[in-house]
């Protein structure tokens, strides 16, 4: 395995196009991990420029590494998105819309080790790949979810994300939450500070066409929301909070 990184501290990302894999079979893509020892806690997304991608998750040191294949579709662009603890995996067609493949858990140190990895199918052959559009964000106020999420993908099958829109956005103090789509059941309302922390709960029993969130005792800045219900994908929408429009 191969793997070229550079450290990051707090909440940051990685994302990258895989536009070649030479000289055998292997997986090629991008990496977070706590440090560069030989069985650190890890977040991996990958792809063999075939017919599968590959996530992979070890969630404790010296721990068993958790791989999954899924479909690639020809999404070779790959995004590693940490909030918190939190780690969250997307692939792309062309790098402007996105699909959610993995959304975990993982309790790492502050400061990580982030970057691109290739790995060999055979350890006789000597595989190589190639990278454009390298890109590293590290605690940057404008982090947080691509724009465009256009599904989740759980296990082998990719689900259509529920429409959840928000306004006004920026806010000054009170959200509106379009939940036309959840109309009748029951949905929990999460925001998150960049930092991963959850800061506000609502349980909604029986969701209305526009909810309300109040966040008036909020400091100015980003935030993300979680829209949950059962048996739908979870959905994720930046929210930016500013004082000085009033």
């Amino acid at each position: 395995m191969a793997f070229l990184q550079r450290t990051i501290c707090g909440n940051g990302s990685v994302k990258a196009e895989v536009t070649d894999i030479s000289g055998g079979l292997g997986w090629a893509g991008i990496i977070m991990r706590e440090n560069n020892a030989g069985g650190a806690k890890k977040v991996q997304l990958m792809t063999n420029l075939s017919a599968f991608s590959r996530r992979e998750v070890r969630y404790s040191t010296n721990g068993t590494a958790y791989p999954q294949q899924f479909p690639s579709q020809q999404r070779y662009w790959l995004y590693l998105l940490r909030l918190g603890n939190q780690f969250i995996g997307y692939v792309s067609v062309n790098g402007l819309q996105w699909s959610q493949v993995m959304a975990v858990t993982v309790n790492m140190n502050s400061c990580i080790e982030v970057g691109l990895v290739l790995t060999n199918y055979q350890q006789t052959q000597t595989v190589s790949a190639t990278f454009s559009n390298v890109n590293v964000i590290n605690n940057n106020g404008n982090l947080a979810a691509p724009d465009d999420v256009i599904s989740i993908e759980a296990m082998d099958e990719i689900y259509t994300l529920p429409q959840v829109n928000v306004f006004p956005n920026p806010t000054s103090d009170e959200l509106n939450i379009d939940l036309t789509t959840y109309l009748g059941r029951s949905v929990c309302l999460e925001l998150y500070s960049l930092e991963g922390k959850l800061v506000q709960l609502t349980a909604i029993d029986e969701a209305q066409a526009i909810e309300h969130l109040n966040l008036a005792d909020f400091h100015s800045g980003m935030y993300m929301l979680k829209v949950k219900s059962d048996g739908l994908p979870d959905v994720l929408r930046k929210v930016a909070l500013n004082r000085n429009l009033d």
